[in-house]
């Protein structure tokens, strides 16, 4: 089986290369013979690279892999039931409780190796979050006193790139331990209460609340997942007075309630920082496509992972059943899931065991939406020593497989933790020594055709550098005229601003075809067609914040093309060396 996934690897790498080499300036000049020579080094060149270095594996369950644990610097403020998010890949925690069950209006995001405090509005004990795609941050209502006594309205912007908080409208009534969800127009549907009545309300930021509407059901930590454009399920196992209802209602914006039979057998299981639901889309919506995973225990204490696509709801089906002991025989209680939609993972995170560990299990389910099972992957880390782990410590996903745990309880509410650690679930890669040496020659081999192909081009026309201008070109150059159509199409129509922009719409814009725009772009540019294109909506981004400084950086970046936040992020870091702050303050 692993030699199998080693030849698809090498299939996949070599077409990728082909498609490389076709689109390639210095590849056009070779003879047909030294085409398919320097084809098959490369082809064995990455052959006995896949061999020498394959991945140590995906593990059965039975293979319990160990993570690397890496301690940051404690909290300024201890706390618990406080928020947790990572907006840009920026850990941050906002309000909760401190020692003693007290309220703390504060928060602290991690940067430059310390963790950096900010005074909020609010405290937003056992509050509720949202992540709407303007990569901000809202946080709303919770214990209006310490003790987790009463409720309150109070709901505020956090954003992420000026580290500061403005107050929003409050909500329809005072509220704890209840959901907020970002919808596709822009506006948030709330749901739950703690002790209080609930109802369904529609939050918008710049007016505050607009319709409500009854429950059927009073309901605490609720699940509200969006199935349509202008519809949405409602509900919780869990009541607003701390019952667990059964059978257990769902409610709908438009339409009837209903009971889902599955849900009798597998109950949802919510996450006490915030619940916060876009934790567990796996969906697209601006292509409409609705779909999430839902964490779920059976009576007897089997985890599941529920999922609704389309409306429905089913059973994730996974290769063998979610590991409910570890390789000592201990019990996992599985305590939360995240969802990374870009590799098609979810990752369960278990509470802290009284043994000193904890453990991830990395859920593959993208084949499961296509009619196969989804891969687990276990692993594990001592942290801390036999008898002195948390009872409890809220996480958040990292860029990376990497999941970040801060805060939580020693014993109860009074002793809440100023920890912060990262747990590393990258697996590392196991070399094959034996086959060194066929690394070595094909890299001789490659680096020797390479030279001739060099030398060829050389003697027939000097390549363009990423630094020289097309105005130094000969007027008759072809490539010259279509490199200033692509940049009228960049500069002059702004076609980088669409999100989904592919090398085969500028082509099909400018009647040419796809190996003429990339090698075009290759040699005048000297990079690839995404950077190319990257690089265009990042100066945008730097032209519209050098004329509007108080602009959202957010906002901006997703008028210029990105698809999300996170990649802007990681973009303009990569183009400048820095991050959009401080880019901002050295401009």
């Amino acid at each position: 089986m692993d030699e199998y996934l080693i030849i698809r690897k090498v299939i996949l790498i070599i077409k990728n290369e082909n498609v490389f080499l076709e689109g390639n300036c210095y590849y056009s000049y070779l003879s047909g013979r030294m085409r398919s020579v320097l084809k098959i080094i490369i082809l064995l060149a990455f052959t006995t690279t896949a061999l020498a270095e394959k991945p140590a594996g995906e593990p059965t369950v039975g293979v319990v892999k160990e993570m690397a644990v890496e301690r940051l610097p404690g909290l300024n403020v201890p706390r618990s039931a406080h928020v947790l998010v990572a907006p840009g890949g920026e850990l941050t925690v906002i309000g909760g409780h401190s020692t003693g069950f007290v309220l703390t209006n504060t928060a602290e995001y991690y940067k430059d190796g310390r963790w950096h405090s900010i005074e909020t509005l609010y405290p937003h004990d056992f509050g509720a979050c949202a992540l709407p795609p303007s990569g901000d941050v809202i946080v709303a209502g919770g214990c209006e006193e310490s003790f987790g006594v009463g409720r309150s309205f109070g709901v505020e912007r956090y954003d992420p790139v000026m580290h500061n908080f403005t107050s929003l409208p409050i909500l329809d009534r005072k509220r704890a331990r209840f959901t907020m969800a970002s919808q596709a127009d822009s506006t948030f549907l709330v749901s739950g209460n703690w002790y209080d009545p609930d109802g369904i309300a529609r939050y918008t930021p710049s007016s505050g609340t607009g319709v409500t509407q009854p429950v059927t059901q009073g309901r605490s930590l609720s699940f509200i997942l969006q199935t349509e454009p202008d519809n949405a399920y409602i509900f919780s196992v869990q009541g607003n007075q701390d019952e667990y209802w059964s059978p257990m209602i769902v409610e709908q914006l438009h339409g009837d309630p209903f009971v889902v039979p599955i849900m009798e057998e597998w109950r949802p299981k919510p996450m006490e920082n915030g619940n916060i639901m876009e934790r567990y889309f796996i969906g697209d919506k601006a292509l409409g496509g609705y779909a999430w995973l839902i964490p779920a225990i059976r009576d007897d204490g089997q985890a599941g992972i529920l999922k609704l696509v389309d409306g429905s709801f089913s059973l994730l089906d996974t290769v063998e059943p979610i590991p409910m002991k570890d390789s000592a025989g201990h019990s996992i209680q599985w305590d939360a899931l995240h969802v990374d939609r870009e590799t098609e993972s979810a990752y369960l995170v278990s509470a802290p065991h009284p043994s000193g560990k904890i453990l991830v299990c990395k859920i593959g389910y993208g084949e499961a939406l296509r009619g196969g099972k989804a891969s687990l992957t276990l692993w594990s880390a001592d942290v801390w020593a036999e008898g002195q782990a948390p009872i409890f410590m809220p996480s958040v996903l990292l860029p990376g497989g990497r999941i970040a745990l801060v805060g939580g309880c020693v014993d109860d509410n009074y002793h809440p933790l100023a920890d912060a650690l990262i747990l590393h679930t990258e697996p590392l890669l196991k070399k094959r020594t034996a086959s060194w040496w066929w690394i070595v020659a094909a890299i001789l081999l490659l680096a020797g055709s390479l030279g001739i192909v060099l030398n060829q081009r050389k003697k027939r026309s000097k390549r363009i550098s990423a630094d020289e201008r097309l105005d130094d070109i000969e007027p008759n150059n072809a490539q010259v005229d279509l490199m200033v159509r692509i940049r009228n199409l960049m500069e002059e129509q702004e076609f980088f601003k669409k999100t989904d922009l592919k090398v085969e719409d500028i082509a099909e814009e400018l009647g040419t075809n796809v190996a003429y725009v990339r090698q075009c772009i290759g040699i005048a540019y000297g990079g690839t067609f995404k950077n190319f294109v990257n690089e265009y909506r990042i100066r945008y981004v730097q032209k519209q914040l050098k004329d509007n400084p108080e602009a959202k950086i957010t906002a901006l970046a997703l008028d210029a093309g990105f698809s999300s936040t996170a990649t802007f992020y990681r973009n303009f870091t990569a183009f400048t060396g820095l991050s959009p702050a401080a880019w901002l303050k050295q401009s």
